[in-house]
């Protein structure tokens, strides 16, 4: 299921004193089924651009599409007619005009049971008395039967590692970790085909972030497409097929992990992975160190291995 970008501007607080704008001229199309990251300086537009996808937040100018569904500024006919109406219609106008005419209006409960977001600490979020009724909220909100809604907070449940031990208790005496956990099934117990995660290992410890890393990667693997929004270089390189790096509203380099970091990205001012730095150290001590398929600690221990032969 293709996310496109189509001309996408986003301004904050327009026509006032505290006009910014978030994004500027974004085209860009991203697979779902894949696991891609959006990385860059923080004021560089990820989160506003991934909010989009999900209908939080709206275009001031252009449009995006969710598979055949089309999110604009207001709606989609009064759209056109203004676009058609603009006299001084550029190329890019124009451009925009034939997309949106190939889509249909979105409703924001379809969007929203395509595209699931889980925020930055997202177990501040849970409310309900118990940790089923809160994962099942999402999907009786989609109109599920309490029974449908039921079934699916359990497998949601023991999809994030979570057993029929914890079903009854209250969210708020568990764990820090184990909460996020709860507030994860919530999102992914709608079923979502693609799932954005906003700074996923905000505030957790080394030990903690791969746990929770290779919890999405489970949910990857299993069918889900992931988006992720993060400032941890070596996360993306790890988990990442592709990355999309942003600067100041626009998108300024689109690769791989290994593409981007194997290179010299100053312009971006991203900070290099760990396992990079100390390749680029080894590299400086004579090591014969291919920093071009580098992914892991186990292919640098590797190399080094074949070095002291």
């Amino acid at each position: 299921m293709p996310i496109e970008f189509k001309s996408v501007d986003f301004t904050y607080s327009p026509h006032s004193p505290f006009e910014y704008e978030a994004l500027k001229d974004i085209n860009l199309v991203i697979d779902g089924h894949g696991f891609s990251a959006i990385v860059g300086h923080t004021g560089s537009g990820k989160s506003t651009l991934v909010q989009m996808i999900n209908g939080l937040l709206l275009p001031s100018f252009g449009a995006v599409a969710v598979d055949e569904e089309v999110i604009v500024p207001e709606k989609k006919k009064k759209y056109e007619r203004r676009l058609i109406k603009d006299k001084s219609a550029s190329i890019r106008t124009k451009v925009l005009l034939e997309f949106i005419q190939t889509k249909q209006e979105y409703e924001l409960k379809s969007i929203r049971k395509k595209v699931g977001i889980v925020f930055q600490f997202p177990e501040y979020q849970l409310f309900e008395e118990t940790v089923e009724k809160d994962v099942a909220f999402g999907p009786l909100n989609f109109g599920f039967s309490k029974e449908e809604a039921m079934n699916k907070a359990h497998i949601a449940l023991e999809k994030v590692g979570l057993d029929k031990s914890y079903f009854l208790r209250s969210p708020f005496e568990l764990s820090g970790g184990e909460r996020r956990r709860v507030a994860i099934a919530g999102i992914i117990a709608t079923e979502p085909d693609i799932l954005i995660l906003d700074e996923p290992t905000a505030g957790l410890d080394p030990q903690g972030a791969k746990a929770m890393m290779d919890l999405f990667l489970s949910i990857y693997q299993k069918g889900t497409g992931i988006i992720m929004v993060t400032h941890d270089m070596d996360i993306v390189l790890r988990y990442a097929q592709e990355v999309i790096v942003m600067k100041e509203g626009r998108i300024v380099e689109r690769s791989t992990p290994i593409e981007l970091f194997g290179q010299d990205n100053e312009d971006f001012s991203l900070e290099i992975p760990m396992l990079y730095q100390v390749a680029k150290k080894m590299i400086m001590a004579g090591y014969p160190i291919d920093i071009r398929s580098l992914k892991s600690e186990d292919d640098l221990a590797k190399m080094i291995a074949k070095g002291r032969k």
